[in-house]
């Protein structure tokens, strides 16, 4: 990635930072020594910065080591301003597997504080720990903290946030998954602006700053808009079929997701087949084909709009969709290698 610098893979987990990382220790830095005229005091709140920064990966190690676990790959992991992102190459469908997956990242902010706190109460009573979280001396206090931000902020039932992707699979055993999504994307935005409105109030009254208002604003943007997408996302894939299609009958062999598009359309030429099934566990995700379906025929101008994403040949089928679904783009057109006068698409499902 361009924009990221990579850190390393872990777990054959790609590990990258994107550089906008770097506007935290501006403003911090910044923010720090207007109030406390310190550099010791801003060298103290680097420090706080990276430790936040570690256990954050680790949480979303925790999501990438649990998606594993039931069988889907996880593409990268990107650690951004807002928060971390484990960039799955399809999200689990099944309310278990969901619940499974997403709890996993809070779990892991649950555990280093379950070993974090006797260490603590060597030295301290239990009503010490909130008064020590605010000294920075204090370090195991301080990860206390940064760990109990993190498990309780990430549960909080704002779709697309961990609390809102569990509430959508508990939804889910009762509710299908478009009923679902739909509940808990509106229960998020609803969350959002009702919590964005309080502290507009606040601010009225002079008791917040206008900044925490500005970065307030932007965070509930972002549910706002990925809540939204989500949920468009779950809605195409049921008029598409995506959740109805039985195993039985499916046409012309099976393929993975975590298989290249150039293993698709090889054997697409090889076999002579018309089209082929991108499977994700026992549903299909997508579909490779020679043959375009009428739902598409009105679909002009892929290579035109501001939209298509250029695929790769090396891309996987599971990184293609999961892109498809991003940009909202139907289907993309894919040259067969040897045969540039014939065109094969990718669609988003079946």
């Amino acid at each position: 990635m361009k924009s990221s610098l990579f850190l390393g893979r872990y777990f054959g987990i790609k590990l990258y930072v994107h550089f906008s990382f770097l506007l935290i220790f501006l403003y911090i830095g910044y923010f720090n020594y207007q109030a406390y005229h310190s550099f010791a005091q801003v060298e103290t709140s680097f420090m706080v910065i990276l430790v936040a920064f570690l256990f954050v990966i680790l949480h979303e190690f925790g999501h990438a080591l649990a998606a594993k676990r039931v069988g889907i790959k996880t593409r990268q992991i990107l650690i951004l301003p807002i928060g971390g992102m484990a960039q799955l190459e399809n999200m689990p469908e099944n309310p278990k597997d969901e619940l499974f997956v997403t709890f996993c990242g809070p779990a892991v902010n649950l555990v280093a504080i379950l070993i974090l706190l006797p260490l603590f109460l060597v030295n301290h009573s239990l009503a010490d720990i909130i008064p020590s979280m605010e000294l920075s001396d204090d370090w195991i206090a301080t990860m206390i903290g940064i760990n109990l931000i993190l498990f309780t902020f990430n549960l909080i039932p704002a779709f697309p946030m961990d609390g809102g992707r569990i509430f959508r699979a508990l939804l889910a055993y009762k509710l299908s998954y478009r009923q679902a999504t739909l509940i808990a994307a509106r229960t998020g935005q609803a969350i959002a602006i009702g919590v964005f409105g309080y502290f507009i109030i606040e601010d009225i009254k002079g008791q917040i700053e206008f900044l925490s208002i500005v970065k307030l604003l932007i965070l509930c943007v972002f549910i706002v808009i990925l809540a939204g997408m989500e949920y468009r996302m779950v809605k195409r894939k049921y008029k598409m079929g995506y959740y109805d299609m039985p195993m039985a009958g499916r046409p012309n062999g099976l393929i993975n997701m975590s298989n290249s598009i150039a293993d698709a359309l090889n054997e697409l030429s090889k076999n002579g087949k018309s089209q082929i099934p991108v499977m994700a566990h026992d549903k299909v995700a997508g579909v490779v084909t020679t043959e375009l379906p009428d739902i598409f025929k009105d679909y002009n101008n892929l290579n035109s709009s501001s939209n298509t994403w250029k695929s790769s040949p090396h891309d996987t089928l599971g990184h293609a969709l999961k892109m498809m679904e991003i940009l909202e783009i139907p289907l993309i057109g894919l040259p067969l290698p040897g045969m540039p006068a014939r065109e094969a698409y990718l669609l988003i499902s079946y």
